[in-house]
């Protein structure tokens, strides 16, 4: 017998388990020894299952349902799953014989157990992991409302294990005084703060809004009275407030660009995107960003109304004269139905044909009963009448959907066609975020060199459309 060897201990506080992963591994090796059992691979994953999507338990039923596996090793059945997602895959597998039997430390579950007895056991893995998540909770909200702090102390404090309570550390007390004072003076913005200071820029940003230091904690929204030492003045706090607040409404705001072709071109010479600036305030032009470093295409500007003039012209390439779309269409249209014709002939020829199968199927019943014919024998033409009626069944359905498909491929191919009519007179009227989303939709591999457009693509079914003829007979139109 082949089996995957899983051990799990979690790291959240949450669900710790006794034994380590060295132990779990140790002991069921020991177990595989005595049983007989090959383990073929481990897995080691040090995450809490109380919530889907461990990557290692999900590499694990991937393996098993390949087929090569015969079971899995685990120290407890609550190694595997503690949510009902993750027991409910474990249950299906075993009951389905994915998995042929599942061995713990000490008892072996197998698909011919009792289901509803393994529910129960996992089940009582997830309620346990509920209730112990809630009585957390519940501690902790008493905690805060005797004013002690129940997670990591913040920067300045430390938590003394001793007496379960919080001490400043003077050395960083200092330095969040420090850092309130000097904002709460308006001459230190905190990039300046952070270059004096030498701590990251969002540490200051969120030491600043913290009301904990001034002693009262805030919990999901909520504050509560702490119990530990202040470092800063409830009235020191406010007047950063103050400041933070007319920094965020004097702050002004860039005005964010729009370009209507960025992101669609390339540089020819390096392959680096084409950015794009606007001089004077109302003239765009698009160059190289040269992120290689190496790239003298940073220099030439192509200027956004010749670039206009290169997507009008790459979008003439699509147009058709509509007359001949429509006469092109009427003309499949016609020859479609001509099809269908022929089609609906054969629809009901294999529908006489079932109809007849039915028939035998009634006469061999009769005879069956009346004890005409062996029951082996009635069996064999039973099958064989069965097997037809299922080809021919299957050749209707082909029928049905084939003429449905063709139909409106027809329908999409004109709306195509025409589409490109269309896109040329919405390009000349389009505001510069609908011109960009035409051109993307149409176009796509542009590169530029020299403030001209060297080369570019158009996307399917836009290509086939712009490399058929445009003006030929309509004999040669219809196959393209």
């Amino acid at each position: 017998m082949k089996a995957i060897l899983y051990c799990r201990k979690s790291s959240e506080s949450e669900d710790r388990q006794v034994m380590s992963l060295d132990a779990q591994e140790k002991e069921l090796r020991k177990v595989a020894q005595r049983d007989g059992i090959e383990i073929v691979e481990t897995y080691r994953e040090s995450m809490s299952a109380k919530a889907p999507s461990r990557p290692l338990f999900g590499e694990m039923v991937k393996e098993v349902a390949k087929g090569k596996i015969d079971g899995i090793l685990c120290w407890k059945l609550d190694r595997l799953a503690r949510n009902p997602i993750d027991a409910g895959t474990i249950s299906w597998m075993l009951q389905t014989n994915q998995i042929k039997f599942i061995q713990t430390h000490d008892r072996t579950y197998l698909p011919t157990d009792n289901v509803l007895l393994m529910y129960v056991e996992l089940g009582m893995s997830n309620q346990y992991v509920r209730d112990l998540s809630e009585n957390v909770k519940r501690g902790n909200r008493e905690k805060l409302r005797r004013g002690e702090w129940p997670n990591h102390a913040p920067y300045g404090y430390r938590n003394d294990k001793n007496t379960k309570t919080l001490k400043v550390i003077p050395s960083q007390a200092k330095v969040v005084k420090g850092l309130f004072e000097d904002y709460a003076s308006g001459h230190y913005s905190f990039s300046d703060l952070r270059k004096k200071y030498d701590l990251p820029k969002s540490t200051i940003e969120r030491i600043i809004k913290k009301t904990f230091y001034y002693g009262l904690m805030e919990r999901d929204g909520k504050f509560y009275k702490g119990i530990h030492t202040p470092i800063i003045s409830k009235e020191l706090y406010e007047r950063s407030q103050e400041v933070k607040k007319q920094v965020t409404v004097h702050r002004p705001r860039q005005e964010k660009l729009f370009f209507t072709y960025r992101g669609l071109m390339r540089c020819a010479v390096c392959g680096c995107q084409m950015t794009a600036t606007r001089k004077k305030g109302m003239y765009d032009y698009y160059y190289c960003t040269n992120g290689k470093g190496a790239c003298d295409q940073h220099k030439e500007y192509l200027n956004e109304s010749k670039a206009n003039e290169f997507f009008e012209k790459a979008l003439e390439n699509i147009k058709f004269d509509e007359e001949l779309v429509d006469i092109m269409y009427e003309a499949s249209l016609e020859k479609l139905q001509n099809s269908q014709d022929d089609n609906e002939q054969a629809f009901n020829d294999i529908k006489n044909q079932l109809e007849n199968l039915k028939r035998q199927e009634r006469k061999l019943l009769q005879s069956f009963t009346s004890e005409l014919i062996a029951e082996e024998l009635y069996k064999e033409e039973v099958a064989r009448i069965q097997k037809q009626k299922e080809n021919l069944e299957s050749e209707m359905q082909n029928y049905s959907q084939d003429t449905n498909t063709r139909l409106n491929t027809l329908e999409l191919t004109k709306s195509v066609f025409l589409e490109g009519n269309k896109a040329i007179s919405e390009f000349r009227n389009a505001e510069p975020e609908q011109k960009h989303k035409i051109a993307q939709n149409l176009l796509w591999n542009l590169e530029v060199k020299d403030k001209n457009v060297l080369s570019y693509k158009y996307k399917s079914p836009y290509n086939i459309i712009a490399n058929a003829p445009k003006n030929g007979d309509l004999q040669t139109m219809l196959p393209d």
